[in-house]
């Protein structure tokens, strides 16, 4: 779930259900409301688009490009190609990028440190932390994520990802690699440009400022793994 500019919300419906292995025709979708509790879209993500693999974990809303805005979507994937998928608000034009590109992918041999032990990814044995592309934040006009299985934090151009006609090879080269970050779930972005991590193996808050330094804003055992994070208009 996330905010616009104009203070609308949206969510992302990954169309998966509890008991079912599949994902229905039209069940998967970007909605957006006022907030008052108006529904301002509700854009269906198809199949070619729509893999029965995907999980559609976070979104941005971006209102400079496109008539009604572009939604940026992580898939952090249940199979293994991770993705990050863009959807035009006001045609419902879909699009995948970056699958299995190493910004997005899920890396093999990752280890995390959850409760002090650590935990390796290898995918004939999965094990919580699992997936790709998966934390999101929308700074200027470059988009960041960040794949949960690795330390990596990305970044790409708006003008280049909103724009269905430059090239998968070009957009391949676009992305670029903004440094180490702690290993994390979701992310969050404010007004000035910093960006915030769910920092789980510290079980803390982490902030990362323009000039990419860190700050470590908060540390708890409650924090046992911190996501869902929104910074207010307020601050």
């Amino acid at each position: 779930m996330t905010t616009d500019s104009k203070g609308n919300i949206w969510l992302i419906d990954d169309g998966k259900r509890a008991g079912t292995d599949s994902i229905p025709e039209g069940a998967a979708k970007v909605v957006g409301f006022t907030s008052d509790g108006n529904v301002l879209a509700s854009v269906p993500i198809s199949s070619p688009i729509l893999r029965q693999d995907m999980h559609l974990n976070d979104l941005r809303i971006d209102l400079k490009h496109g008539k009604k805005g572009m939604a940026y979507i992580t898939n952090s994937s249940f199979g293994t190609t991770p993705s990050l998928v863009i959807v035009d608000i006001a045609t419902g034009q879909a699009r995948e990028v970056l699958a299995g590109h190493y910004s997005t992918a899920i890396q093999e041999g990752y280890v995390a440190f959850l409760e002090g032990e650590a935990r390796a990814y290898h995918k004939d044995n999965v094990t919580l932390p699992s997936g790709g592309a998966n934390g999101i934040a929308l700074v200027g006009n470059r988009l960041y994520w960040t794949p949960i299985t690795g330390r990596g934090l990305y970044s790409i151009s708006t003008d280049s990802l909103s724009d269905f006609n430059i090239p998968e090879a070009d957009l391949e080269h676009s992305v670029r690699y903004e440094g180490d970050r702690p290993a994390c779930d979701g992310l969050a972005e404010d007004a000035d440009g910093n960006i915030y991590f769910s920092a789980y193996e510290q079980t803390a808050l982490v902030k990362r400022n323009p000039d990419g330094t860190f700050h470590t804003l908060i540390q708890s055992p409650l924090l046992g793994w911190p996501d869902g994070m929104f910074v207010t208009s307020d601050g």
